[in-house]
Parts: structure tokens; C-alpha cells; sequence
């Protein structure tokens, strides 16, 4: 089924942002396949870095991961000084669309957004269990780790984290299955 552009996100819902991070749109679309004229719901996100989708039973997560990225500190600079900047950590923002279908009709709703810190391995190495949703990351101090994220109203909250997985290896894959994580890691010795 082809359905037009237009159809997807009418030009009075697109946000222009002023200069800054975003580069892209993503658009999370419901629709009804079954339907000669599809019908179509739809919400926007604006992102603006490495962009994976992870699907549950009845939502889609985008996670937009943002490099560490240079900040002017909070703190006043003597003057005369060049500009001084500081290295901020890698973020990833999360957005989570419930896909339902309300009187027949497909349903695309924004639920909660939130974030965490590091970015994430991959659109595999993720997982929905119980209102749970548990994500592998590589974090710049700890190697890698598994943040887990839960909807509270709005707001998608870490609730708990383990750092320090595989922090001197090479992580090639994981996955997550019911309530465990699996990992395949790799350790490179120089032989001299």
C-alpha cells in the first residue's frame, strides 16, 4: 500500500528548531494495512544523532545518541582568557510511542521521553519486560553497562544501572531475553 507524504505529517505539525543540534525528523507512523485508503497516525520526534528503533508488543523506543560534544563551563572566565570549553559525556535521548488502535482507527501517541548517559550498543541490545525497559550502553567511564528505564507519567526515569561490564574488552554483541543479558566480548593482548 502506498500512502502519500502528506498523509504522514501534515506541514502545520513540523517544527522548525532554530540553529542548533537537530538535523533530522523521525516520524513514527501507525497504519492500517488493511484499509483501500490506509489510515495513518503519526508523531514526530526531532533528532539529531545516531537514531535506533527498538519495537515492543505495543510501543516503538527512538533513541538518539549524541557524541560528547564541547560546552562552555558554568563558571566565569578571567578575562583575556581564551574560551574555555570542558568535555561533556555522551547522551542518548529516548522517546517511547504507544501504538494502539482507538475505535478502529491506528493510534500513534508520544507517551514519555527521558535520557541517560552513554550511548547505546545497538537497536539489539535492548529489552521490554514488566513496564521495564533495559538497554545495553557504552559509557566513556565505566566500559559498558545496562541502564533500565521505566515510564513515570511523562517521563521515562532510570531507575537502576550497572556499570563496569567488559570494561577492558572489545563488546561485539549483546542481547537481553526475559530477565538476563548476554554479551560476546573480546580481550586484545599486544603479543609484545
Amino acid at each position: 500500500v502506498v500512502t502519500s507524504v502528506e498523509d504522514l505529517v501534515a506541514a502545520t505539525a513540523i517544527d522548525i528548531p532554530a540553529q542548533s543540534l537537530i538535523e533530522q525528523l523521525t516520524t513514527v507512523a501507525a497504519i492500517d494495512l488493511a484499509e483501500s485508503e490506509p489510515a495513518v497516525s503519526s508523531v514526530g520526534l526531532l533528532t539529531s544523532g545516531q537514531t535506533e528503533v527498538f519495537a515492543s508488543g505495543s510501543s516503538v523506543y527512538v533513541f538518539d545518541g549524541h557524541a560528547g560534544m564541547l560546552a562552555a563551563p558554568e563558571m566565569p572566565v578571567i578575562a583575556d582568557w581564551p574560551a574555555m570549553a570542558i568535555w561533556m559525556p555522551p547522551v542518548t535521548e529516548v522517546a517511547r510511542v504507544d501504538m494502539a488502535a482507538v475505535g478502529g482507527e491506528p493510534a500513534a501517541s508520544l507517551r514519555a521521553v527521558g535520557q541517560f548517559e552513554g550511548t547505546l550498543l545497538n537497536r539489539f541490545a535492548v529489552g521490554e519486560q514488566d513496564g521495564f525497559l533495559r538497554a545495553v550502553v557504552q559509557q566513556r567511564a565505566d566500559g559498558h553497562g545496562v541502564v533500565v528505564l521505566e515510564t513515570q507519567g511523562d517521563t521515562l526515569a532510570v531507575v537502576g544501572s550497572l556499570g563496569g561490564i567488559a570494561a577492558d574488552e572489545q563488546l561485539y554483541a549483546a542481547r537481553i531475553v526475559d530477565d538476563r543479558a548476554y554479551f560476546v566480548t573480546f580481550r586484545f593482548t599486544d603479543p609484545l
